[in-house]
């Protein structure tokens, strides 16, 4: 059931909660208008199983919101999208979260903004590009801000041609990672809930795995 709202004059953002367990609504409400208040206030409404409704007063602070997520509640990530007024709520789909993330292992010479849209739009639904330049050269990559479907296994890298023939491989480090499995690499589960692993209860947590914790990054 979603409640017949009017978004009239509000910059919104709708949310929900990847595979939540039982949570308080009240707190993540508190802590939420504590983390997002703002300049301008904001008012928060359920109106659905799991969906809250942040209205802004103006467009500056919603995108402030998108721009350092992903936001983390409980340990599992928030799903946030932009509502615009002509949007039906009953037909959004809430499963792609922007990712900060670096992008390692291009030459130098090829640190140019369409290299990094060629990467990022390979990957998912591309927002930006950056570019980080430190004093040695192994410092050098690319930062894509990036959505990425949360229902597949994240992209550990991808092999990129490089010139005319010499393919390279391109490793990931994702900014603000929340938990994910490091058997199937998929975000907002953990071992009891994967539906990727036949043999729960002889999984070696140690055992050597494609995913990992290097795949994380605080900041970059």
């Amino acid at each position: 059931m979603i409640d017949n709202i009017d978004p009239a004059g509000h910059f919104c953002l709708i949310r929900s909660l990847l595979r939540p367990k039982s949570f308080n609504k009240e707190t993540l409400k508190k802590t939420m208008q504590s983390l997002w208040r703002g300049k301008y206030g904001l008012r928060i409404r359920e109106v659905g199983n799991n969906m809250f409704l942040f209205m802004f007063n103006n467009n500056e602070d919603r995108m402030k919101v998108l721009k350092l997520g992903p936001w983390h509640f409980n340990k599992h990530i928030l799903l946030l999208e932009k509502m615009e007024k002509e949007t039906n709520l009953s037909q959004i789909e809430l499963y792609k979260p922007s990712f900060w993330f670096g992008d390692f292992g291009v030459p130098y010479l090829f640190l140019l903004d369409r290299v990094g849209r060629i990467i990022g739009e390979a990957i998912g639904d591309l927002e930006e590009v950056e570019f980080v330049k430190g004093k040695k050269g192994s410092n050098q990559f690319i930062k894509l801000w990036i959505g990425i479907d949360v229902r597949s296994p994240l992209r550990r890298g991808m092999k990129f041609l490089i010139g005319s023939s010499k393919k390279t491989w391109l490793t990931f480090q994702y900014e603000k990672l929340p938990n994910f499995f490091y058997h199937c690499g998929r975000i907002g589960h953990t071992l009891r809930e994967c539906e990727h692993l036949k043999e729960k209860d002889g999984w070696d947590k140690n055992a050597d795995t494609q995913y990992g914790s290097w795949m994380t990054a605080e900041s970059f």
